[in-house]
């Protein structure tokens, strides 16, 4: 439905390679067979007994779990609703969560709805290439396209089928095409651009726009998908969605690129300060520990304030710091900009009393 890859794909090579669909129904085959096999499993057995029964039920829902724990905790922060087009029938997609045995369409059992939102996951995964460390994004094109097909249920209860207006099925290998590839050319075109380095685009960031609903509906809110002649509207989030990569990507006006969607939150910079920055705590005790020992290598313990002194190289150090990270960085070390105001404030204090404390021991 999605465009995923199949050895057919490949039919014309030599050797005729396995693709995505079949590579996914092995690993996913195997993985459940081995959870089958571990002590927590509340039957154990071997053969075909595993493929049904509480031994399949607790592999399929250790999986699900596991699968599923970063789309969970995504879905718990963004707060994103069900992108399920109404008047059509349940999809995978409402078959989430805590409620999810409450949600599943009766007449098929809800261990093959989360076997087929397994599928369907892996499938997005094993396709994204590099942009599986865009965990995110995965998340948010796995919630658009779980809310295009339709759970099992009596009408079908061991196949799932697009809903009206989905904008399915697609041609093999569109998913890359469409998907994966605008976004991993959004990254490669940042990095490749004459940028200075905090300006540049990362796979970081990425992930940050998609923490965020609002930023991530500018990908499919408002968007209208073309119609074909004699074809059926797609008016399903994942059709707007897919338009609007293919469209940005193809764009020649760098403000309607997909990467002018992504915004930067935390600013990188080459060069000493940003050593000093990230070693901070090194510099900043190797510092104090050598202005003691000039202190003691000159005067001993003979003069014991004056030990107190090396508060005034922590303060430099400090200083040095939180101007660093506040109008350089851009990004706060402590809890708050404003606590970083206040050490800053803090340790210039320290910097000009310490100052006048010492001119004065020394007049």
């Amino acid at each position: 439905l999605f465009g995923f890859q199949s050895r057919a794909s490949h039919a014309d090579a030599a050797d005729a390679p396995e693709s995505t669909r079949e590579l996914v129904v092995d690993r996913l085959a195997k993985n459940l067979w081995n959870l089958t096999q571990t002590e927590e499993c509340p039957v154990l057995v071997a053969g075909a007994a595993t493929a049904s029964g509480p031994p399949a039920e607790f592999a399929a829902e250790a999986l699900h779990a596991k699968t599923f724990a970063g789309y969970d905790r995504w879905l718990a922060h963004t707060k994103f609703e069900d992108l399920s087009l109404p008047g059509q029938p349940t999809s995978l997609g409402y078959v989430h969560g805590v409620d999810a045995a409450r949600r599943q369409p009766t007449g098929a059992p809800l261990l093959d709805t989360k076997l087929h939102q397994l599928v369907l996951f892996e499938l997005m995964y094993t396709e994204a290439a590099n942009c599986r460390l865009l965990p995110e994004m995965l998340s948010f094109a796995y919630h658009a396209a779980a809310a295009c097909v339709t759970a099992p249920s009596a009408s079908s209860p061991s196949t799932v089928r697009a809903v009206r207006g989905a904008g399915l099925p697609l041609p093999e290998g569109d998913f890359v095409r469409s998907i994966v590839a605008p976004f991993h050319g959004a990254v490669v075109e940042s990095m490749n651009l004459t940028k200075r380095l905090h300006r540049r685009v990362g796979y970081d960031d990425v992930n940050e726009t998609f923490w965020r609903r609002d930023a991530a509906a500018r990908l499919f809110e408002g968007v209208d998908v073309p119609v074909a002649p004699g074809a059926e509207p797609a008016v399903s989030a994942y059709a707007k969605f897919r338009h609007f990569c293919v469209t940005a990507h193809g764009a020649s006006e760098r403000d309607k690129r997909l990467s002018a969607v992504f915004e930067k939150t935390f600013k990188e910079h080459l060069g000493w300060g940003a050593v000093f920055v990230n070693f901070h705590k090194m510099f900043t005790f190797l510092s104090v520990a050598f202005h003691v020992l000039i202190v003691h290598a000159f005067v001993g313990f003979g003069e014991p304030l004056l030990f107190a002194s090396a508060a005034v190289t922590a303060a430099a150090c400090a200083a040095v710091l939180e101007t660093h990270a506040l109008f350089i960085h851009g990004q706060a070390l402590m809890c708050s900009r404003r606590a970083s105001y206040v050490r800053l404030a803090v340790a210039l204090l320290l910097l000009v009393g310490g100052g006048a404390a010492a001119g004065g021991g020394f007049d």
